[in-house]
């Protein structure tokens, strides 16, 4: 779905500049890929920063509510740290004996200066509430599994491999670079070493 609104959002914008009629279907367009944004969590949340000292281990995380782990090193969201932010991953311990559910957050996609200005993509990393996340919901197949989010703020859709540079002279636009070859990995590390994670299992598909 989104690969198809970006590709649409391209033309309109290839036509736009030949007929300004175009103006109302653009920003449905836009607006489209706005709306696909995750819910973000509104209640307050913990934050664990790993280093040599601060493993951020599972165990010592509550039960059923989020923390967001900062891995630092070389991970980063789209811009600057000003200005984005640190990239994190959302970490909601469960049960155990159930399993892990890996989720990678949406947040539309960025291509070029003019869609990053648009805000047809997140740009920092804010962890998702309801849904698979809702920990209250027994509708929810994993509401008591052990959830990883690899947050979203490069604009890559998880999977850039080139850096960008803007020289936005107002300076509200800085060098643009994938997270994508380094945050998944460091998730997946920190799941490895960190004490007594679950089982990673599959979920089932839905229908």
């Amino acid at each position: 779905m989104l690969t198809r609104l970006v590709l649409y959002t391209t033309a309109l914008l290839g036509a736009k500049a030949l007929d300004s009629t175009y103006d109302s279907e653009v920003e449905h367009a836009f607006q489209s890929i706005r709306d696909s944004f995750p819910v973000p969590l509104v209640v307050d949340y913990a934050t664990c920063s790993m280093s040599a000292n601060e493993p951020c281990a599972l165990d010592a995380m509550p039960d059923d509510e989020t923390t967001v782990v900062y891995p630092g090193g070389e991970t980063r969201c789209i811009f600057d740290q000003s200005i984005s932010g640190n990239f994190g991953f959302q970490v909601i311990p469960g049960n155990s004996s159930k399993g892990l559910l890996l989720f990678y957050q949406g947040g539309g996609a960025c291509w070029d200066e003019a869609s990053t200005k648009l805000g047809l993509c997140t740009t920092s990393a804010v962890p998702s509430g309801g849904g698979v996340f809702d920990r209250n919901d027994e509708a929810n197949p994993y509401h008591d599994w052990t959830v990883v989010q690899v947050l979203y703020c490069s604009g890559d859709v998880h999977g850039g491999a080139v850096v960008r540079d803007y020289n936005d002279k107002a300076s509200k636009v800085g060098l643009e670079a994938p997270t994508a070859p380094t945050a998944s990995p460091t998730s997946m590390h920190w799941h490895a070493t960190t004490t007594n994670p679950p089982a990673p299992t599959v979920p089932p598909r839905s229908r």
